[in-house]
């Protein structure tokens, strides 16, 4: 759905029931049963070691056209990765409007008539001051708290216990990330190419340079990839066997996400035809030692 247009936007019709249509990175239009469409975004938040799925409102399609819902997506993509929870700042904004909204009201209804002209000269005065100070917290959200800029700090990974085949998933920016041990046999069935993929080369850009190979990874032994599918943000689930019965006899191993069938191989490459549109990402990461992997920021392997 990445071609969509605002013609093909216009052109799609409500049904008896509402249905989104995906445009990849949690981005969507909603369209309701009476024909209202809506661009919203689903995101991740994690909580006490709880992932929750939130979805955000951007606005109605007849205000906000396809290209700048991908401004505004993007600029909301990027704090959500900073670890905000941008639902939850929206609605402390509302929350803080209304009140200011109903004080203003409770002052000047209670006011003597003969004195209302001159009090409504200074509530207006007082209300552009107020609405100065009411850009202070505002300002402050657009920053990234002391949790948030914790939260994107980097972070380091212990793989020193972690066995052949095997794999462990830690937390980085309120997303997971995965580290997978593979075997020899992964090691050499990795292929430079495969017709079931669509991007075996990494040509896009969904990790770093100097772990675009047929591993996407520095060391072939360990690959390091963010848990997010990269159709609507789900979780995939690591499915390293192959020949799988739920995935079929030419299942060679991989990840599997199970909420619209994506199907990533065991280096995070996308196979043709599923939703997801493109690999899995890598992070930034380097090794500090040959069992210490540190995530969230280049080393000398850059």
């Amino acid at each position: 759905m990445n071609s969509l247009t605002d013609k093909d936007i216009k052109a799609l019709q409500p049904k008896d029931h509402h249905y989104r249509v995906a445009l990849g990175d949690g981005l969507f239009l909603w369209i309701s049963s009476s024909g209202k469409k809506s661009w919203q975004y689903r995101y991740h938040v994690h909580s006490n070691n709880i992932r929750k799925e939130k979805i955000y409102t951007i606005g109605d399609f007849q205000q906000i056209n396809l290209s700048h819902a991908r401004e505004l997506h993007a600029t909301l993509r990027k704090e959500v990765l900073q670890g905000i929870d941008i639902q939850a700042v929206k609605v402390e904004k509302k929350k803080s409007y209304n009140t200011s909204q109903e004080n203003t009201m409770q002052i000047t209804s209670t006011q003597p008539t003969a004195r209302r002209k001159f009090l409504t000269n200074m509530t207006q005065v007082m209300g552009g001051i107020g609405g100065i100070f009411a850009l202070i917290p505002f300002l402050s959200s657009m920053s990234p708290s002391e949790r948030a800029k914790s939260a994107g700090a980097p972070i380091e990974i212990d793989v020193s216990s972690l066995q052949p085949g095997a794999y462990k998933v830690v937390e980085w920016r309120g997303k997971p990330v995965w580290v997978v041990r593979r075997t020899k046999k992964m090691i050499e069935d990795t292929l430079e190419d495969d017709e079931v993929l669509r991007d075996p080369q990494s040509v896009e850009e969904h990790q770093p340079t100097y772990t675009q190979n047929k591993y996407r990874s520095i060391n072939p032994e360990y690959l390091v990839l963010l848990g997010v599918c990269t159709h609507l943000g789900c979780s995939p689930l690591y499915k390293p066997s192959p020949k799988s019965k739920e995935l079929g006899l030419d299942w060679t191993g991989g990840f599997f996400c199970p909420c619209h069938g994506s199907k990533f191989d065991l280096s995070g490459r996308v196979h043709k035809g599923v939703p997801a549109p493109y690999n899995l990402e890598v992070p930034p990461y380097y090794f500090a030692s040959d069992t210490r992997i540190i995530v969230g920021e280049d080393g000398e392997n850059a």
